[in-house]
């Protein structure tokens, strides 16, 4: 398969009060043509500031110390070559519509300043195709949606606006960051059929950022497991259910509610809480809550080993592989 995006040893820092720190440090994986990958962790494990780092959108609290971004041959942490391709070539859709939208223009402006912009369109035909990927989204009464202000639609509607937006140019790369977390579950499921219509369309490679380990399941093609920064498993998505290595990975998995089980079951919940940025330890940053953790865990930080087709950090693997980056 081809590749389209490598994320090579990125590491950022903020700034805070005259202080820096790193919030992603090490961070390496790669998307294919047409695959889906699913980024999995709890809040502030790093997940959406990788992202916005690829996209170079980064508040200015923030900057990539080191590591490479490579879109299709393209350094991307370059700012000139990032202007070119975002909005165009790589795409973004926001966990939250409405703080996205623009609540001042109407659906028509934003969307086809999209194409105006990037392809150079005139404004008819700009709205031509506008209105036909709003149909394509599935998007009811499609013209009087053009016509409407972000405030007037849906949390439902607002999210598939934001997903055409996203598709008008019919990018190589979309990133979507928790799209369907502030919708029910029947919308959320229209979301994400949606999602896997247009990839099979188009042939675009998505980037899929959730808490929902059933929607990850369903979506991706392989699963980057982050914490607190950094990357604690990758893996194919098939082996990783199956076979999580982990102990992160066995506590997100073993949280999911089982549904056959009703109330009578007790939800398992991962003791503790993740670390700030500010005080990340020097070992492995998950040893304060893993029920394995040994003197080790606590002083050195371990780096990826590869277990059979997996990657993990993790020393109760150290033996099995040489380490990889």
């Amino acid at each position: 398969m081809d590749k389209i995006l490598e994320v090579s040893n990125l590491e950022v820092e903020f700034q805070l009060h005259r202080k820096k720190f790193k919030v992603v440090e090490d961070i390496s994986f790669s998307v294919n043509m047409g695959e889906t990958l699913g980024v999995v962790g709890e809040s502030g494990s790093g997940k959406s500031i990788t992202m916005l780092s690829i996209m170079g959108l980064l508040p200015w609290t923030a900057r990539v110390t080191s590591g490479s971004v490579t879109f299709k041959g393209i350094d991307l942490l370059e700012d000139e070559n990032i202007t070119k391709v975002r909005g165009k070539d790589i795409t973004m859709v926001f966990q939250d519509p409405m703080s996205s939208l623009n609540p001042s223009l109407k659906i028509k402006t934003q969307l086809t300043e999209v194409l105006i912009e990037h392809e150079k369109l005139s404004f008819n035909d700009a709205y031509s195709r506008s209105l036909q990927m709003l149909n394509l989204v599935g998007m009811a009464d499609a013209k009087s949606v053009m016509e409407r202000y972000p405030f007037e639609l849906s949390g439902g509607m607002r999210q598939r606006v934001m997903i055409a937006m996203a598709m008008l140019c019919k990018p190589s790369l979309l990133i979507a960051d928790e799209p369907t977390t502030s919708l029910d579950v029947t919308i959320q499921a229209q979301i994400l059929e949606l999602l896997r219509g247009l990839k099979e369309k188009f042939r675009t490679s998505v980037i899929f950022i959730s808490h929902d380990m059933r929607i990850i399941s369903e979506i991706a093609d392989k699963v980057i497991v982050m914490y607190a920064g950094k990357i604690m498993e990758k893996s194919d998505r098939i082996l990783f259910f199956k076979q999580p290595l982990h102990p992160y990975s066995k506590g997100l998995l073993m949280s999911v509610p089982d549904r056959k089980a009703g109330n009578s079951k007790r939800l398992y919940t991962i003791k503790g809480d993740p670390p700030n940025p500010t005080e990340f330890s020097k070992g492995c940053r998950f040893a304060p809550r893993c029920p394995y953790a040994s003197k080790k865990c606590f002083e050195i930080s371990p780096p990826l080993h590869q277990v059979k087709s997996s990657f993990v950090s993790c020393w109760l693997y150290s033996h099995e592989r040489e380490s990889v980056r």
